[in-house]
């Protein structure tokens, strides 16, 4: 279960796609995040494999299509599905991208106070994104568990 759960925390940034304008790839990826966390709280699968590149590979051997087959068991298990993002680094070149993000979940709405009570769980995502025509595309990630910490910063203990 752990292991589709840290699948979903890669949600938020699945749908990292193209905007208008010429923001650099970084202001992309952030103005980005919002809706792509939104969506992800929608529960909407199809919206989260728009922006999965065909050939996308994990560290674990999953294929774009077990990605979308483990959304789909999560979303029908949970009724409600709440996300905290914080990202920790982007570093963005010509075309391609690795990310860093922090993300908790839970079955109720998250803040960085209640983060530390609620039975959150809290995984760091390695992201490899890639820009084809013009979208943001992402073609890996690696995942583990991390701590509440981790998500809030260093010497960060809100909530307790």
């Amino acid at each position: 279960m752990h292991r589709v759960l840290a699948v979903l925390l890669a949600v938020p940034l699945l749908l990292l796609g193209g905007c208008g304008g010429e923001p650099t790839p970084e202001e992309r990826i952030r103005a980005l995040l919002a809706a792509a966390e939104q969506a992800a709280e929608a529960r909407n699968t199809g919206d989260v494999m728009a922006f999965v590149a065909a050939d996308y590979a994990d560290a674990r051997g999953n294929t774009r299509d077990d990605l979308r087959n483990y959304l789909r068991a999560l979303f029908l298990r949970y009724q409600s599905v709440y996300l905290l993002v914080r990202v920790a680094a982007i570093d963005a070149g010509e075309g391609r991208a690795a990310i860093t993000v922090f993300v908790a979940m839970a079955g109720q709405p998250l803040t960085e106070a209640n983060a530390f009570m609620l039975r959150a769980d809290v995984h760091r995502l390695d992201l490899v994104l890639a820009e084809r025509a013009g979208e943001w595309r992402v073609t890996g990630a690696d995942w583990r568990r991390a701590a509440r910490e981790d998500l809030l910063g260093p010497g960060n203990t809100a909530g307790g």
